[in-house]
């Protein structure tokens, strides 16, 4: 087993990459026709991200990710995928504002929003708990596929040696 540090900013990228395409495609499908979004499909697109990240780090390196390097990925992944999870959200609620407003709206609403933010502060902390569980949630998540995922391709490469 190799003991030298390797950079795993290049397997990042590809699960921020993969992530970000996989989320897309899945998110255009399901609004195409008209189904139910649920959690399982945020698993999948974690699932996906990660095993494909651990299976160009097990191509390039022919050894499977040590427990630091798995830890690293794991944690700078969940962080990628919350990243990308909210830029997607404010861009779909932007684009439904304009839809439904307009941009004559959008500059005319902003003390309207003022008022509307102050009354939803109240309810915000309730929902802070289930954003702070949901997080939790995803972060156990992302280290379980990373787990699987390293597994897998470890079995693949000793049956290949």
């Amino acid at each position: 087993m190799q003991t030298a540090e390797v950079s795993l900013n290049k397997y990042l990228m590809w699960f921020a990459l993969v992530y970000l395409a996989s989320s897309l495609v899945f998110g255009t499908v399901v609004s195409w026709l008209d189904l139910e979004s649920n959690s399982f499909l945020g698993i999948i697109v974690l699932m996906l991200s990660a095993s494909i990240a651990v299976q160009f780090f097990v191509k390039d390196h022919q050894r499977a990710l040590m427990r630091a390097e798995l830890r690293y990925l794991s944690f700078w992944s969940w962080l990628a995928s919350v990243f990308i999870s909210v830029v997607e959200l404010l861009a779909v609620f932007a684009y439904s504002f304009y839809e439904i407003y307009g941009v004559i709206a959008w500059l005319d609403v902003q003390a309207e929003l003022a008022a509307l933010l102050f009354e939803l502060s109240i309810d915000l902390h309730a929902l802070y708990a289930i954003i702070a569980v949901v997080l939790l949630i995803f972060w156990g998540l992302t280290r379980l596929a990373y787990g699987f995922a390293n597994k897998a391709f470890t079995k693949q490469l000793n049956t290949l040696a």
